[in-house]
């Protein structure tokens, strides 16, 4: 979405905030898939880190971008 469709969109809210209408809820994330997201990441970060460590630098990058991946997934939950 382009920041005019947002700015829009805010001035909706503002307006129906105005006319005494409520606003549509949040959703939330899920905190118990953050969580685990979270974990698996660290452990992928960790597990590349081994590698790396170990002589193995194309496991290293494979885990980075797994982990990074993940954070995608993350913000998304």
């Amino acid at each position: 979405m382009s920041t005019f469709d947002e700015a829009v969109n805010d001035i909706k809210k503002a307006k129906s905030v105005l006319e005494g209408k409520t606003p549509e809820p949040m959703s939330h994330p899920d905190p118990k898939k953050h969580l685990y997201i979270s974990l698996a990441k660290s452990v992928i970060r960790i597990g590349a880190g081994v590698a790396l460590i170990l002589g193995f630098p194309l496991w290293c990058g494979v885990g980075i971008v797994a982990a990074e991946a993940l954070g995608i997934v993350e913000e998304l939950v």
